[in-house]
């Protein structure tokens, strides 16, 4: 099943996510990695760099969500699935520090309307302590270049 989930996501995302703003920016560093486990849900590790500070010591909060995002959308493309975000609700609970790993656990929490919509959950954890949760929407029924209904 992982092996299947990885293939099925790289083919994805060579062919609709090559060129994502997000990964061209970590692609040199190799500061960001994703697998799959044995339960079908993408871990994926971060290395928090300074190049990606906010406040003084901490990540910015769109790092973090661009991180969130990026992660659902592999998970998605894991399940055959190419969607684009509806909607994001992301919580910051703590701080996230630079120059420490942030790992990364995002999974599929369900769809609605015949499938027209997935909807994801992550959760991104420092330390051994959950520092930032999100849940998101995404519209999955046609490729892209349709429109979002309504």
């Amino acid at each position: 099943m992982i092996a299947t989930l990885e293939h099925t996501s790289k083919t994805l995302l060579e062919q609709h996510h090559q060129n994502c703003l997000f990964k061209t920016i970590l692609k040199d560093a190799r500061e960001l990695s994703f697998t799959f486990d044995a339960q079908g849900n993408l871990k994926g590790r971060f290395y928090c760099h300074e190049k990606y500070q906010g406040y003084n010591n901490r990540i910015h909060g769109g790092i973090l969500a661009a991180l969130i995002d990026e992660s659902m959308v592999h998970c998605l493309m894991g399940y055959g699935i190419v969607g684009v975000t509806v909607t994001i609700s992301i919580k910051y609970r703590l701080p996230v520090y630079i120059r420490k790993h942030l790992d990364i656990i995002t999974s599929m929490s369900g769809s609605r309307m015949g499938g027209v919509f997935s909807a994801l959950k992550s959760e991104l954890t420092q330390d051994k302590k959950r520092v930032v949760t999100a849940e998101a929407k995404f519209y999955t029924k046609n490729e892209l270049t349709q429109c979002i209904p309504g």
